[in-house]
């Protein structure tokens, strides 16, 4: 009995490669983009995770602290809102203007320096603004127009709406920006309210 030993031919093996690579770089192609989105939702995630725990943190810190840092910045500054970035302070936004209660900046560092799942933000992607509750309507137009304040952060301004009086010293409103991906539109941004604890005796 003869067997047949004479193997592949070079256009049958260049058809088996053809047909192969037809289905692989599709489903390669499709993995790969699935490996990313997957990771961009674990850093979103992540950067919710951290916005929470940042609220939590603040309002844990000395108000009358960050009143005087917000005071300071409506009649002295002029800026009408107090920023915290965690950076060393050199730019005037550091943990180090917490100065009442020594243990604040402690704990204002290890909020911005917090790590969520091993994600964690530095200064220029995670930003803290702090601001009156009540806001008349210059000063929320001026915050409005600021573009040092990310636009996604003024945006969220604009939808307060415009108080005819200051009122209410013990409110403050507080909103951590990140922006946890490299496009400018990816960022997370969760607002709340700093409040005054009233001793009742």
């Amino acid at each position: 009995m003869v067997k047949n030993q004479r193997g592949f031919s070079i256009p049958e093996l260049l058809a088996v490669i053809m047909i192969t690579s037809i289905i692989i770089v599709p489903l390669l192609t499709s993995m790969i983009d699935n490996i990313a989105t997957n990771y961009i939702l674990h850093v979103r995630r992540s950067s919710v995770s951290i916005a929470d725990g940042t609220l939590y943190g603040f309002d844990k810190l000395s108000f009358e602290d960050i009143k005087n840092i917000q005071d300071d910045s409506n009649n002295i500054d002029g800026d009408f809102y107090s920023e915290f970035n965690g950076g060393d302070g050199s730019d005037g936004f550091g943990c180090n203007q917490l100065t009442i209660n020594v243990n604040d900046e402690t704990i204002c560092n290890l909020i911005f320096g917090a790590s969520f799942s091993n994600v964690n933000f530095d200064q220029a992607h995670f930003r803290v603004f702090i601001y009156d509750y009540n806001l008349i309507a210059a000063r929320r137009l001026a915050l409005y127009e600021n573009i040092n304040i990310p636009l996604e952060v003024r945006e969220e301004i604009l939808a307060i709406a415009p108080a005819p009086v200051y009122s209410n010293p013990g409110l403050l409103r507080i909103t951590v920006w990140i922006q946890y991906n490299d496009d400018p539109l990816r960022t997370t941004v969760v607002s709340g309210l700093i409040i005054k604890e009233l001793n009742i005796s």
